[in-house]
């Protein structure tokens, strides 16, 4: 039964995340009819406008009426292009997945190695060195680290494209190249929180009866710390990569805007920039259900991963 509640607790958050994104079209400034008639704005225009879009019905029956819509799939036309949303929103959205599992591989390679060494080494030079280094990937905003790396690394080194895109299917090598910086941009903050998290997990288990135990059979310590410490300190960590990998495809706006890369995030750029309401619904809904989703994954990992919680749910 507590996954039937998890179940109906999500369908309820996804109600209310529903109501919130179909009121951003409210609380933006302008009106939509005048916006997408022009400079041609006769009362006959605004009108046809405002029937061809349901602008012209109470606000209560434009929600139902969108939500009934958005069940089939349906997320509107954009404003722009002339295109369905949902068809612009799947084109762009595995771009941003790429960028995100890429990042999300970097934080895993930096922050959960950063952290066993910092456990292992805990209170020496090497711990206090690494702390330091967590802390900047804290403070540095997304922004200015993506823009430093592209004056260092792409104009003056020469060593990487400054922006773009390529698909792995027409070019993996050149698209893992335009895809380093960002992925390592993005990822960088998770980095530090994977080194954090790590760290605390891998010292409260190298502090167990068990690995002392180990220790005084005579095993090795690098077993000790592979086979037994490790395998027990993941287990947070890797629900916790679950749910950030959520904030990744969410968060990837400000990097993809940045280095010019044609996901989710620059098209909800794109169009606030434009007025195009429907594809800013679109992008904050398909985000908000992708993470609520994942959380629900970290649970059911969680309660497979570890087996105390396993007993305590039953």
């Amino acid at each position: 039964m507590p996954f039937l509640s998890r179940l109906a607790g999500i369908v309820a958050t996804l109600f209310l995340l529903s109501i919130v994104v179909f009121c951003l079209q409210l609380l933006l400034p302008g009106d939509i009819a005048s916006i997408l008639a022009g400079e041609d704005r006769s009362p006959e225009t605004l009108a046809a406008i405002s029937e061809r879009f349901g602008l012209d019905q109470p606000i209560p029956v434009q929600y139902v009426r969108w939500l009934g819509n958005a069940l089939q799939g349906d997320l509107g036309m954009s404003m722009r292009f002339n295109q369905p949303v949902s068809t612009l929103v799947l084109s762009k959205l595995p771009v941003t997945f790429q960028l995100a599992t890429m990042a999300l591989i970097f934080a895993i390679l930096i922050g959960v190695t950063s952290g066993i060494i910092a456990a292992v080494f805990a209170g020496t030079a090497i711990d206090q060195t690494l702390g330091v280094f967590s802390i900047l990937g804290f403070s540095i905003p997304n922004f200015w680290l993506g823009i430093l790396l592209i004056m260092v690394v792409s104009v003056q080194w020469g060593l990487l494209p400054a922006s773009g895109y390529v698909s792995p299917f027409v070019d993996p090598w050149q698209s893992f190249r335009t895809m380093l910086m960002p992925a390592f941009v993005l990822g960088s903050q998770l980095a530090a929180v994977l080194m954090r998290h790590t760290r605390s997990a891998m010292i409260e288990v190298l502090h167990s009866d068990y690995v002392r135990t180990a220790h005084a059979k005579g095993m090795p310590r690098w077993r000790i710390i592979i086979k037994h410490a490790l395998r027990n300190a993941l287990v947070p960590v890797v629900t916790l990569g679950a749910l950030e990998f959520g904030q990744l495809l969410g968060g990837s706006v400000l990097t993809e805007w940045i280095f010019t890369i044609p996901g989710i995030g620059k098209l909800l750029v794109d169009a606030v920039f434009n007025r195009d309401y429907p594809i800013v619904q679109a992008v904050v809904l398909c985000s908000g259900a992708i993470y609520i989703t994942l959380n629900l994954l970290a649970d059911i990992a969680y309660v497979f991963l570890d087996p105390r919680t396993r007993r305590g749910a039953t």
